[in-house]
């Protein structure tokens, strides 16, 4: 019987790509020479730096290892960067940097490493010196564009990365080429309240192999751009997915700036996030140009949102002609205007495309409306690949729960998978996680 050692590097390399921790990796790269040298580029495939503000001894290693080793530098296909102060080392009374005293400074490897972005004397001379002050912001700002195979990034934006957000947009202007391969990004903020901002984000819409971008306490505000005005499209993104997220500009940049958006959820985070929630008809108009294209649209609102600070309805999706997923508040589809009257017809308001419905977040005041809307649409059969219909609503009277029982017999007889959900009830969430799951 073979031991180990004795098996192709082909089999042993995929052996470690199975192991589910990087210390399960280390120790078997650790077991042998042979193991060492096979596996490392295996260890080095994913990255998370931890607590870089006071890591002084991981950090400076890793990205002299990755100067020296370009190989290494190669291996790196996922980056997780938690977050980081804009500190100095050097203020820190644990840490006390001292760049001339420290051992693991190599000035010459280090302040003469090419970042592979364009950069004037002046820029040099304040990366040197914000390397030589040990600002954390200016090691991670090097360290990243060595990692050219990357395929994938999780930052935690902490609430001031100027250094960082600098490299991104610098590496964004020659049409991204520094990551060819980068397909998707995970941003989160640091803090339990507050944002990061949504503009931080926009660089990577430059790069030719983004598909997926998401993220958590997210803030899109504070744009350039003016809205009604056409973005031209240029990003191959095609999924868009936010939690606890925000936005005043309807995300006109980042929707606009995609070909072809395939999918797009947005959870909004509230107060918590920002002062301003959700602007509908800014994300309605964005929306409008992907008409053709959007499969997959997914919008909660959060409870504690002030509703006078939004018009509330979204627009029709009856040209949608490809949509498949709906998932909506009930009073952001159905229009309750009185001057409105075809938009409170739900049936005129679907693609026949549509194949899952859910009316979330129905309040006791629509309830009676949304059942009566819900039974008009199975009556006119006008969603024939209809597979599954939801409604969530608090706790409805005893007519309601008869008509709600009629329903989901109908819907059985159909074919079509009936819940109807208490609103905001952990058996809830649990049923929407599995209908699709949060990233990270």
């Amino acid at each position: 019987m073979a031991t180990l050692s004795q098996l192709p590097n082909e089999i042993l390399r995929f052996i470690a790509e199975q192991l589910d921790s990087q210390s399960d990796r280390l120790h078997l790269i650790s077991s042998s020479r042979q193991m060492y040298y096979t596996l490392l580029p295996v260890l080095y495939s994913r990255v998370r730096i931890c607590n870089c503000d006071t890591s002084i001894r991981a950090v400076i290693p890793l990205v002299s290892t990755i100067l020296r080793n370009p190989t290494l530098a190669k291996a790196v296909h996922y980056l997780d960067l938690d977050s980081w102060d804009d500190q100095s080392w050097k203020e820190d009374p644990d840490i006390l940097f001292e760049y001339d005293k420290y051992d693991g400074y190599d000035a010459n490897l280090i302040e003469n490493a090419d970042c592979h972005i364009p950069s004037s004397a002046e820029e040099r001379e304040y990366r040197i010196q914000a390397l030589r002050d040990g600002y954390s912001d200016a090691w991670l700002a090097i360290l990243i564009p060595q990692l050219t195979n990357l395929r994938g990034i999780k930052i935690t934006w902490p609430y001031e990365a100027r250094r960082v957000r600098t490299m991104f947009s610098k590496a964004a202007e020659d049409g991204g080429r520094l990551f060819p391969h980068l397909k998707e990004v995970f941003a989160e903020h640091c803090d339990t309240e507050n944002s990061a901002e949504a503009s931080w984000m926009d660089p990577f819409f430059k790069f030719p192999a983004m598909r997926k971008l998401s993220g958590r306490m997210i803030a899109d505000r504070d744009h350039d751009h003016v809205p009604g005005t056409r973005i031209l499209p240029c990003s191959g993104i095609e999924e868009i997915d936010l939690d606890m997220s925000n936005t005043e500009y309807g995300f006109c940049v980042w929707i606009q700036s995609c070909i072809a958006l395939k999918s797009f959820r947005l959870e909004i985070g509230g107060p918590i996030v920002s002062e301003w929630s959700i602007h509908s008809h800014r994300l309605r108009e964005s929306l409008s140009y992907h008409k053709t294209t959007l499969e997959k649209f997914w919008l909660r609102t959060d409870e504690e949102t002030d509703p006078d600070l939004d018009e509330g309805w979204i627009g029709s999706f009856a040209d949608f002609c490809v949509l498949k997923m709906l998932h909506i508040p009930f009073a952001m589809l159905v229009d309750f205007n009185e001057e409105s009257a075809t938009n409170r017809d739900l049936v005129s308001l679907l693609p026949p495309s549509l194949e899952s419905l859910y009316l979330c977040q129905c309040d006791s005041g629509v309830t009676k409306l949304a059942i009566d809307e819900v039974e008009a649409l199975l009556e006119s059969r006008c969603l024939p690949n209809l597979t599954s219909l939801g409604l969530e609503c608090q706790k409805p009277l005893e007519a309601a729960r008869c008509r709600l029982s009629l329903i989901s017999t109908r819907c059985e007889e159909a074919g079509i998978t009936f819940v109807n959900l208490p609103q905001g009830q952990q058996e809830t969430w649990d049923y929407l996680a599995t209908v699709w799951p949060h990233p990270c």
